[in-house]
């Protein structure tokens, strides 16, 4: 038997690291690393060998081709636990992290790029970057309803929600996807949520769709029914405002209150269409 350079340099490598000489453990190493690259022993000798002498960044390099020749040799397990040993290496790093994800997706393991996606998001909440921890948190549910586990997911956006209360956009997001599972009562609580955000941005626009929707949703919520009448009087349309108290009058005859306003909304309409006629 005679040793090829890739073998002794394996060999030296494992004793300097048992000797505790990690950087001349990369060096030698490194030398049969450049004859085969292949060779799966070898490049988890080195990648272990750059972590504890400190260089990661080549560490996970090293990982990252080790995975690539696994994808295209069909060992899925084998890159699937390459991917992890990267996580392991660099835990806090955000970085590492969105690199690992894209890596997952690319190679088809959602639910690791999943689990990764909601680490990334814990770093970013610490480091203060709450827009960014929110895009990742907002990944994680999509795959997460995507796998089958909209619980998950539902609480991916409760997380996203209690970092940006205001964020109508996803907030939308996670109605329409409560409405899918038939949970009607919980997307009517997150509606009227949007409901009282777009009224206080002055966005009345929004407000008389969200309140169509949350009276949609709860055919007897007359506090709804009013806040419609009402944004749409303020928009000078009296004749659709007359209409809804008209129809609160049908659902509550004792309404007085409704009564009086449907009569002021005919008047108003009255007089707005009498000054469209002299103009």
């Amino acid at each position: 038997f005679e040793p090829s350079v890739v073998d002794l340099s394996f060999e030296l490598g494992q004793e300097l690291m048992k000797a505790g000489d990690a950087a001349g453990a990369v060096e030698v190493l490194n030398q049969g690393y450049q004859l085969d690259k292949s060779n799966a022993d070898l490049n988890l000798a080195l990648a272990d060998a750059q972590a504890k002498s400190g260089q990661v960044g080549f560490a996970l390099t090293t990982l990252d081709e080790l995975a690539m020749s696994y994808r295209k040799a069909g060992k899925l397990e084998e890159m699937a636990a390459v991917l992890r040993q990267m996580s392991q290496l660099a835990p806090s790093n955000i970085k590492v992290k969105s690199r690992l994800v894209d890596a997952y997706l690319q190679r088809g393991f959602v639910a690791e790029a999943r689990a990764e996606l909601i680490q990334r998001a814990d770093l970013e909440e610490v480091a203060g970057l709450r827009k960014e921890a929110i895009v990742s948190l907002q990944r994680a549910a999509d795959l997460s309803w995507n796998l089958g586990y909209p619980q998950e997911a539902f609480n991916l956006y409760d997380r996203i929600l209690a970092i940006d209360p205001e964020d109508v956009g996803n907030r939308s997001a996670l109605v329409n996807l409560l409405l899918q599972v038939g949970r009607l009562s919980d997307a009517a609580e997150h509606q009227r949520a949007v409901v009282d955000l777009a009224i206080k941005n002055g966005r009345k626009h929004e407000a008389i769709a969200a309140l169509h929707q949350v009276i949609g949703l709860t055919p007897d919520d007359m506090t709804a029914y009013y806040q419609l009448a009402e944004n749409l009087a303020s928009m000078a349309e009296y004749h659709q405002a007359e209409k809804v108290y008209r129809r609160i009058v049908l659902m509550n005859p004792d309404d007085a209150v409704a009564a009086a306003k449907a009569t002021s909304m005919a008047a108003l309409r009255e007089q707005a269409q009498g000054g469209k006629s002299t103009a």
